[in-house]
């Protein structure tokens, strides 16, 4: 790292540790319940040499979002994502500040399967404080933070930086805390994101989200295998006809951050027929090797 490239990421530090702190102070100021999670808001003894932050991740009690909504647009926050839009979970909501950088705004984890009320509950019973730009901001307790490293992980198609955490957070613990982790998967119903991440997938092929959990933990995953995971994940009839309607249609989000502008009615056209061929071109590729 050059001595530039090392100025450029202290100054990047600093501005996400005062999002930190800036943030923690609107929910005190709102009451409003939320913990840090990942980021710099993980313990020392879980971050790898060398993991870095971008931005700042919220898990917030579900029934506070619309009140934190709110108070970041009061003060200068744009939100840039939605939840249906953000990820094949579809959960956290993107906020950005001209200041202080970006915010994901989370409702639930993914891979937990309690509901997110109750997965909150049980998270924030066991939270502890930790000082960011010296305000007290409210954490998981050491193992849910590793859990929640994990289960990150499990969903990031194999990268990198995945491999080290599970490499860091789980395969060099001793026998103890992996026992305790394990036994807060159980706690969580998380045993399919976590077997993702740590190994044993295949034991849960007789499970709705498998194909979900086998696609996100693979690096050359297709997009509409993507979209048969989601929609034979999801409950209900009319939830899987709700997914596989939206399948064909263009996320507006993500063609805003590609573009740096509110996407045209051509810039949607065009996006819709290069979704259309891709999804052609994939669905006939996998015909051809079956």
């Amino acid at each position: 790292m050059t001595q530039t490239e090392w100025a450029e990421h202290e100054v990047a530090q600093v501005r996400i540790e005062l999002a930190h702190g800036v943030v923690q102070l609107l929910c005190d100021s709102r009451r409003i319940d939320a913990l840090h999670i990942k980021g710099l808001a993980l313990d020392p003894e879980l971050r790898h040499p060398g993991r870095v932050s971008m931005d700042v991740d919220l898990l917030v009690r579900p029934p506070h979002i619309a009140t934190l909504r709110a108070a970041l647009s009061e003060h200068g926050w744009q939100q840039t994502g939605h939840f249906s839009t953000g990820s094949p979970f579809e959960h956290a909501e993107n906020w950005h500040h001209e200041t202080l950088g970006h915010l994901d705004l989370h409702r639930l984890i993914p891979g937990v399967g309690l509901p997110p009320d109750e997965a909150f509950d049980a998270f924030w019973g066991c939270r502890s404080q930790t000082p960011i730009a010296q305000v007290d901001c409210a954490v998981p307790s050491l193992d849910a933070q590793a859990l929640i490293v994990l289960l990150h992980a499990a969903r990031s198609h194999g990268d990198h930086r995945s491999r080290l955490d599970v490499e860091h957070v789980w395969r060099t613990a001793d026998v103890t805390t992996q026992r305790r982790i394990r036994d807060l998967v159980g706690t969580m119903k998380a045993e399919v994101a976590f077997a993702a991440a740590v190994g044993g997938l295949e034991d849960f092929r007789h499970r709705p989200d498998y194909l979900l959990w086998k696609v996100n933990s693979s690096p050359d995953a297709a997009r509409t295998t993507e979209w048969r995971a989601r929609i034979k994940a999801s409950p209900g009839i009319r939830s899987k006809a709700s997914l596989a309607v939206r399948s064909l249609q263009v996320n507006r989000d993500h063609l805003r951050t590609l573009r740096g502008r509110e996407p045209s009615r051509a810039d949607m056209v065009r996006e819709f027929m290069r979704r259309l061929s891709l999804a052609t071109r994939e669905i006939t590729s996998r015909r051809g090797r079956s």
